[in-house]
């Protein structure tokens, strides 16, 4: 998967869940800020590094981040909101 921002992009999951699985960092170009919403009743799953960059937000409404051990969000980017953190 390569996913593309621009412009202020936001891509929102709003139901299900997210599961990021690239090896290469560079699967994500942000050409403006990009943001990614985890609605309630969704989850974002990370099995490798992600990296998001530009001042990037991640808005969560009462979903769940969950992340391999070893492996997180690379860049500069902020969370906000709530969610539940688990390790697998």
């Amino acid at each position: 998967m390569i996913l593309k921002y621009v412009d202020n992009s936001i891509l929102t999951i709003a139901l299900g869940s997210l599961n990021y699985k690239n090896i290469d960092e560079d699967s994500i170009e942000i050409w403006g800020i990009g943001n990614l919403s985890i609605e309630s009743n969704a989850s974002l799953n990370i099995f490798e590094n992600m990296y998001m960059e530009r001042g990037s937000a991640m808005f969560f409404d009462n979903s769940t981040y969950a992340y391999k051990t070893g492996k997180e969000f690379k860049g500069n980017i902020a969370a906000y909101g709530n969610y539940n953190i688990i390790e697998f």
